[in-house]
């Protein structure tokens, strides 16, 4: 296949809203719910067990510096311990952040220098590399947003490629084979914990919105293309993943896109104020005037957690 030479576009603008991501429509300025944003409706119970063995973790592992750190400030100490997921899902999120900016730069045919990047940025763009020269995608679009005016959400995707590997079949749930041959909706996804059934949903909603958003602002016909993949690229190498991201998936999106509605408005229009009772709310406790005095102690690096 010819190398790929899409144009760089602008990112579709969007504004972050209470950890949740809404899109500014181009035409129209309205605020739009995101996909991913929307997809985190659904519910995630394993992230306690992950983040409850994580803390215990940090704590054995640091034990005399978390020992120094209750001695000057117990409050500080644990508050430390409540943050240990926020501080490595922060530090996979850079990870992820950096390597798709090199992944996104290789596939419009730039070169990249990754010499001052930490070494897992380094594997992952090494591993992309491989996955270019085996595969020899050839990118469509790269980083475009789509938008539904049918269901109200836009998002961002990753790309859209034609791959021409006939040797290569997809086999799906039901045991129905096709060559890897077609266009493809493709997420890249750089996450330890590998390809998640959400990914579905994500891809469906992308497929199958009707516009996509062009750099001027104005909206083309989008189309589904012929099938959609994951590439999961980690630093111990790289795997194309078909998954299904048809008409079920989008139905259960839309699913999802009601929740959305309901946590941003009507929720907000349920409980109403108190009719009648005994109850004396307690004050809001203020903080105190004079900070405490804190004795220096040891700095507490973050832990990577294992299997």
């Amino acid at each position: 296949m010819s190398a790929p030479v899409p144009a760089r576009k602008p990112a579709v603008r969007f504004i972050t809203r209470d950890d949740h991501r809404l899109y500014i429509h181009p035409q129209t300025g309205d605020f739009i719910p995101g996909v991913t944003s929307t997809i985190d409706n659904l519910p995630k119970p394993f992230l306690k067990a992950w983040g409850q063995k994580l803390v215990a973790q940090e704590a054995v592992a640091k034990y005399e510096q978390l020992g120094n750190l209750r001695a000057a400030d117990e409050e500080a100490a644990v508050d430390w311990l409540k943050k240990a997921p926020n501080r490595f899902t922060a530090h996979s999120a850079k990870v992820g952040k950096i390597s798709h900016g090199y992944m996104e730069e290789l596939a419009l045919g730039n070169v990249v220098d990754t010499s001052r990047e930490e070494e897992d940025v380094r594997l992952i763009v090494d591993h992309f590399k491989h996955y270019l020269d085996t595969m020899q995608p050839r990118f469509l679009l790269l980083e475009e947003g789509v938008y539904s005016d049918v269901h109200d959400y836009a998002g961002t995707f990753d790309a859209i490629a034609e791959y021409d590997n006939p040797d290569l079949v997809i086999r799906d749930s039901f045991g129905v084979e096709q060559p890897l041959v077609g266009v493809a909706w493709q997420d890249n996804k750089t996450t330890r914990s590998g390809v998640h059934p959400e990914v579905g949903l994500q891809l469906a909603a992308y497929r199958h919105a009707p516009w996509i958003i062009r750099q001027d602002g104005t909206l083309a016909k989008n189309r589904p293309g012929d099938f959609a993949l994951v590439l999961h690229v980690r630093p111990e190498g790289w795997e194309l993943v078909p998954v299904e991201a048809g008409l079920e998936e989008l139905e259960v999106f839309i699913h999802l896109r009601a929740i959305t509605d309901y946590t941003r408005e009507h929720s907000k229009k349920i409980i109403h104020a108190p009719v009648a009772g005994n109850r004396v709310r307690r004050a809001r406790r203020k903080a105190s005037a004079e900070p405490k005095a804190i004795a220096p102690v040891e700095p507490i690096e973050l832990v990577q957690v294992k299997d």
